[in-house]
């Protein structure tokens, strides 16, 4: 039988209520865009558990969660171009993973902050790419997306941008992102095992967890098509940013 001591001795009622709200508000976010789920859960839930419950916590629930939209994402996702990501994302995430398991709280929350802020700022930017990226750079993006995978689940970053930055639609976006975060979950999964993160605390607090979280996705997939994206985009952003804000050891 499990021991849930630890869990609750450092988790009052009252931090796990906000991470339930942190759980609906995340899945919101990456059920409507397919993507910000770490960006969004990871600096906040930092605010009240180790960065590394968080991270074990959110790859736990997303693997869970989203499998459906992940296979749809294989199915329909752009294979051409999420190959060479995932190619280059198989040489970061182990050192990722290495740095997760390895990186003192202060630093890695400071990494956390900075890699989300400087996210946020380019894709608000409105930048776009005006030609194809050649092969060596689109490894490198695929390389630094695995290393934010394996160390804070925030492969997305580089990502995103990649994608949002060029010319494909919004839903084959969001089908590529859904097909390349669920092949690099499963890399990262693998290390984290490896490195003996899935503690039995964390465990429980994911299976707490999981309902928030579907149904934060299940309505941000049905906002898909109904909300403007503009709207949703800038909202999400915000929420980004405010959690990348208060992760940041200054506030502790």
């Amino acid at each position: 039988m499990l021991d849930l001591g630890p869990l609750f001795d450092t988790l009052w009622t009252t931090d796990l209520l906000w991470l339930y709200g942190f759980a609906v508000l995340t899945g919101l976010v990456r059920g409507f865009s397919g993507f910000g789920a770490a960006m969004v859960f990871i600096p906040l839930a930092s605010i009240l558990v180790p960065p590394q419950t968080a991270v074990i916590t959110l790859w736990l629930i997303d693997v869970l969660v989203t499998s459906p939209l992940t296979i749809k994402g294989m199915r329909h996702g752009h294979w051409p171009e999420i190959l060479p990501l995932f190619l280059g994302a198989m040489a970061g995430v182990p050192l990722g993973v290495w740095l997760l398991a390895t990186t003192p709280e202060t630093p890695m929350r400071w990494t956390i902050s900075i890699i989300v802020l400087l996210a946020v700022l380019v894709l608000a930017s409105g930048y776009r790419r005006k030609n194809r990226m050649p092969l060596p750079g689109v490894l490198a993006v695929g390389a630094s997306a695995g290393v934010g995978s394996g160390m804070a689940s925030l492969g997305g970053p580089p990502v995103i941008v990649f994608w949002v930055s060029g010319a494909a639609s919004a839903a084959q976006t969001r089908m590529n992102i859904f097909g390349f975060f669920g092949m690099t979950a499963l890399m990262s999964g693998a290390g984290h095992y490896l490195f003996g993160l899935f503690t039995p605390e964390r465990l429980m607090l994911a299976a707490l967890l999981i309902p928030a979280y579907a149904l934060g996705i299940f309505s941000g997939n049905r906002m898909f098509g109904l909300a403007s994206e503009s709207m949703f985009r800038r909202f999400a952003l915000t929420i980004c940013a405010a959690g990348a804000i208060l992760v940041m050891p200054v506030w502790r």
